[in-house]
């Protein structure tokens, strides 16, 4: 990361991705993610989509200079 030239909109929006996957994580399930993390055997779909979204835009920021 040299400065601000090296954000490119790819990463940009990979970023985005990955804060609204977090979102998901945190706020979708209102308490039923703290009780996810303690019983992983019923898995959230809302869980689900955040580690998608996250996966994505990790992947986004990944390619930014392709």
């Amino acid at each position: 990361m040299n400065g601000p030239d090296t954000l490119s909109e790819a990463h940009f929006i990979g970023l985005i991705i990955v804060l609204i996957g977090v979102y998901f994580a945190l706020f979708g399930h209102r308490h039923h993610w703290v009780r996810w993390l303690i019983d992983p055997d019923k898995p959230g779909s809302n869980l689900w989509w955040a580690a998608v979204f996250i996966i994505i835009g990790a992947l986004m920021m990944m390619v930014r200079k392709m």
